[in-house]
């Protein structure tokens, strides 16, 4: 991430704190959803597929 952002690199890093351990993300995590959510709309937004 710190390489990425050096290098003026469009990222970002987002942390969700769960109880699950490693393996949360095949798991219901309502902000890893939102999370993904934002990221998949804005994609879509930016190649002109919103839906």
């Amino acid at each position: 991430m710190h390489a990425l952002n050096a290098v003026a690199a469009k990222v970002s890093f987002v942390e969700i704190k769960t109880d699950k351990g490693h393996d949360a993300f095949l798991l219901e995590e309502p902000e890893m959803f939102a999370t993904l959510r934002g990221f998949i709309d804005s994609a879509a937004r930016t190649r002109g597929i919103a839906g």
